[in-house]
């Protein structure tokens, strides 16, 4: 159907008539391409970087282009190329095609013959060659030769000399003996100083040249490949053979990619046909490397006199335009509005923000005040130290009004309130004194993942890893859920490493492979980086181990001592409730352990409340497990005191809730929410039995 509309237009303009063959008027388009090749119309492996320090001194010197940083090393190789054209070497040239080849192989030196010859019916393009020669230690003879014809003769000649060099009969009577290099001189060219110059030439530029397909493109020695403005096609299988159609349709797709505009722009800055040429092949490699922006599309209204809030920018400079369609009676209007105040500071923008409000509401849409803490930019004192900060303040708040704080964080972050005397699930301004105030900390980054069973594509529920380092490998340690194979670990920024936990998962599975970490996706040792604030998400594969693929994970050694024994267990927990076992029973496990999740200091009064009547009723030890992350400041600084007065032992569990599962925006839901997801994850793993 869009093809339909297409020739509807141009039948409308007249373009297309009754005589006209549809079939030639179409393949005559500009965007029709002459020919199909999956290789050369698939996304390059790699596209340069071409915007490192020009040297193109160091790379004529092995031992000093070693030292130079890949980006470095590809900038001066490029700027110390020479090309071949099609006649004059005076004109700018839109594409450039750089083969990359060992001219002593019969599969080389038909690469560059035909390139050669595609390049004899092209006025656009100009051709080098990179060479990658299988061995260096060999005589190199045709590699020297053309290397030289293309240092030291003119470009006319040396296009003739190279043609003939790389034609394969002419190598078959040099290697014969039938021909002699001088049987090849080209009508104008000293061939005395010529041979005299191949004679001193030095296996340098071999170096050089394979020292960047190896570090910069990953080839191996003797491998094919091709450059078109940057852009990296290959390596070519052995067998693979580029006609010259293909490099037609080369020059084609990388001409309409930006070569033709990139080459009118700089026809206007640059008079120098060589240094244009280069300029358009660097910065044709840079925008390409850019991912293609979307469309511009124009937003038309009715009318704006009342419904677009209009902030010009400065018309002296240039400007962005920004252009936002937000429900103001929304939450996404209420993050949305602090983002394009801070975007106004920070740069030259002319924002309209255009009001699209729903017609009905049965509830009113905002029950929040909010406010996004962002800076634009980072701000010092007067003596040079950082400022503290960045800061939310609410100004006019209701004074009657019961409100709650919550903090709207980032999905990877674990923040928490470390400081404040005040009840945050309760405010109620009319009975503080003064401002309420509050001190949040960004706590761990977490690092998420997903895990499947590499046979069944299952998630592998109860498997368990660790998270640590090389002196402390198990730090942290998490369960894969059912659900997606979830599992998340707390991290901060550092180097981490990732491995199955000790006992029934080490011993049934192992690692067969892993996406989006630090190390080589089958290496079995797992490392990742935490360098951003970003959240990692990483994606396992593991597999049960060939002598253990009829057991299974969740299957416990007490399982197998049958039905009397889990009786017995559970007489022995009740017991343990009511203080009367013995003192064997206790000695094997005499701890109870008893999971609570509070929020707001009421609930902290009735938790404090339940401890002590469970302290009051056992003889048993206890140990109580909370959930950190709703707890108030002023709970988690009281209860080492409670806990050394009474005798008990605490600890305190983070869990993030996971960005795939309902968010709940309710205090009362998200704790409820806790507890139900307690049940699969949040426990530590190395304790059997719990009250929640």
């Amino acid at each position: 159907m869009k093809q339909t509309q297409v020739i509807q237009q141009a039948v409308y303009r007249n373009d297309v008539t009754d005589s006209t063959n549809i079939l030639d008027w179409w393949m005559e388009k500009d965007n029709v391409l002459p020919r199909l090749n999956s290789r050369i119309l698939s996304p390059p492996s790699l596209r340069l970087d071409l915007t490192g320090a020009s040297g193109k001194a160091l790379v004529k010197v092995a031992t000093l282009a070693v030292e130079l940083s890949s980006r470095d090393l590809t900038s001066a190789l490029m700027d110390s190329m020479h090309y071949l054209t099609k006649k004059d070497e005076g004109t700018l040239r839109p594409v450039t095609l750089d083969v990359i080849c060992d001219l002593e192989t019969v599969e080389g030196r038909s690469f560059m013959y035909t390139a050669i010859k595609h390049l004899k019916s092209s006025n656009n393009l100009r051709l080098g060659i990179i060479f990658n020669a299988q061995s260096l230690t060999a005589d190199n003879t045709v590699n020297k030769a053309v290397y030289v014809a293309l240092e030291t003769l003119p470009a006319p000649l040396a296009k003739s000399l190279v043609t003939k060099l790389v034609k394969e009969d002419n190598i078959q009577d040099l290697i014969a003996g039938r021909k002699t290099l001088k049987d090849f001189e080209v009508n104008g060219m000293d061939m005395d100083a010529y041979t005299a110059a191949l004679n001193a030439a030095s296996s340098d530029f071999l170096q050089v040249h394979q020292l960047f397909v190896t570090k910069v493109l990953s080839l191996s020695p003797g491998q094919r490949g091709v450059l078109v403005n940057g852009a990296f096609i290959g390596p070519l299988a052995h067998d693979e053979v580029l006609m010259s159609e293909d490099f037609n349709l080369l020059e084609k797709v990388a001409y309409q990619q930006g070569g033709q505009k990139v080459a009118e722009a700089v026809s206007h800055i640059e008079t120098d046909p060589s240094k244009a040429s280069d300029l358009t092949m660097k910065a044709s490699a840079l925008l390409m490397s850019k991912s293609k922006a979307d469309k511009r599309h124009k937003i038309r209204y009715a009318g704006d006199s009342y419904s677009v809030v209009k902030l010009p920018a400065d018309g002296n400079i240039p400007a962005f335009t920004v252009e936002a369609i937000v429900d103001p009676a929304s939450s996404v209007a209420q993050k949305l509005s602090a983002i394009l105040m801070i975007l106004k500071q920070i740069a030259n923008v002319d924002i309209r923000i255009y009001l699209n409000p729903r017609e009905k509401l049965s509830e009113i849409p905002v029950k929040s005040f909010y406010r996004y803490v962002l800076e634009p930019e980072v701000t010092f004192d007067s003596d040079g130290t950082l400022q503290v900060g960045p800061i939310a303040q609410f100004l006019d708040m209701p004074q009657k009004s019961l409100l709650t704080l919550n903090m709207d964080t980032p999905e990877s972050w674990l923040v928490e309130a470390v400081t404040s005397p005040y009840d945050l699930d309760n405010i109620l301004l009319e009975e503080v004194d003064r401002s309420v105030s509050a001190q949040f900390e960004l706590e761990y980054i977490l690092i998420e993942g997903h895990c499947y069973d590499s046979s069944t594509m299952q998630p592998p529920r109860g498997l368990q890893f660790v998270l640590g380092t090389n002196s402390t490998p198990a730090m942290v340690d998490t369960i894969v859920m059912a659900n997606l194979g979830y599992f998340q670990l707390k991290a901060n920024p550092g180097l981490w490493h990732l491995n199955l936990r000790e006992g029934r998962s080490e011993e049934i599975y192992r690692i067969e492979s892993h996406e989006h970490t630090d190390t080589p996706t089958n290496f079995s040792n797992v490392v990742i980086a935490v360098n951003s604030f970003k959240s990692r998400t990483i994606r396992l594969k593991v597999a049960k181990k060939a002598d253990k693929v009829d057991m299974s994970l969740l299957q416990d050694e007490e399982d197998k001592t049958g039905i009397w024994d889990s009786i017995s267990n559970l007489l022995n927990t009740f017991s343990t409730l009511t203080g009367s076992s013995n003192k064997k029973e206790e000695d094997k496990d005499s701890t109870l352990n008893i999971f609570s999740v509070a929020s707001g200091h009421l609930y902290e009064r009735f938790l404090r409340i339940m401890m002590l009547s469970v302290l009051k009723n056992t003889q048993s030890k206890v140990k109580f497990w909370f959930l950190k992350n709703y707890l108030s400041p002023t709970f988690k600084d009281f209860i080492p005191y409670m806990a050394k007065e009474y005798g008990f032992e605490y600890e305190l569990v983070q869990y993030k809730w996971p960005r795939w599962l309902n968010q709940q925006k309710e205090k009362q839901r998200i704790i409820w929410g806790y507890k139900i997801l307690f049940l699969d994850v949040l426990f530590p793993l190395d304790v059997k039995d719990y009250f929640c």
